[in-house]
């Protein structure tokens, strides 16, 4: 029981250094805003997408929780239509802009929208 343990422990910290890695490469952070490579995010299978959009509502939001993983898929299977403009999820707003994701806090996107 012990090395399966240990085992288990390695393989997350592989996986966790993999996902920081895809993160960096994928996502551009500005103060307010986060960007997303919408190409590359749909390369990836739906484990890492629910972790980097769980990670886009975290920082921005400074979230302790993630928001309910159905939820989650259910803005994925949004994202990938063809049709998708805008999606809320966890107070943060997801816009699809050509070939990026924009990920924005939902009040200062209402506020700034009504100007």
């Amino acid at each position: 029981i012990y090395k399966s343990i240990n085992n288990l422990a390695s393989s997350e910290a592989t996986l966790e250094k993999y996902f920081i890695k895809i993160t960096k490469e994928i996502i551009k952070r500005s103060k307010n805003e986060i960007l997303i490579n919408f190409h590359k995010f749909n390369d990836f299978d739906k484990e890492i997408k629910i972790r980097l959009i769980n990670r886009s509502i975290k920082v921005l939001r400074k979230n302790y929780y993630d928001p309910r993983s159905k939820k989650v898929i259910n803005l994925i299977k949004k994202l990938e239509g063809k049709k998708f403009k805008s999606s809320t999820l966890g107070g943060c707003i997801f816009i699809r802009k050509k070939d990026k994701i924009s990920v924005k806090i939902e009040k200062n996107y209402k506020f700034l929208s009504n100007r």
